[in-house]
C-alpha cells in the first residue's frame, strides 16, 4: 500500500485552519471538549466531498480523518505550548 499522505489533496490541507476555527466556535457555543475531535473528523469528511481534486471514496474518508485529527492535534499542541 502506498503512503497514506499521497492520497490527501493539497486543498484538503487548507481545511485544517478552517476546522481549528470551527472548533473554537463549537466550544464557545457549549459543545463538550470530548466531542470536538469527532466533530472535526465529520466536518473534514463532509467538506472533502466537495473538493474537486478528491475523486475516490477512500480519498474522501482518509483525507477527512487526517485533516480533522490534524486540526485537533495542532490546536491542542499550540495551546499546551502557550501555557
Amino acid at each position: 500500500m502506498e503512503n497514506l499522505l499521497s492520497y490527501i489533496a493539497p486543498l484538503q490541507l487548507l481545511l485544517i485552519p478552517v476546522i481549528i476555527g470551527l472548533n473554537e466556535v463549537w466550544k464557545a457555543m457549549g459543545l463538550a471538549s470530548r466531542w470536538v475531535p469527532l466533530a472535526s473528523i465529520l466536518v473534514g469528511i463532509s467538506i472533502s466531498f466537495v473538493i474537486p481534486d478528491v475523486t475516490t471514496l477512500f480519498q474522501i474518508i482518509s483525507g477527512g480523518i487526517v485533516v480533522g485529527l490534524s486540526a485537533v492535534g495542532l490546536f491542542s499542541g499550540v495551546r499546551a505550548t502557550g501555557k
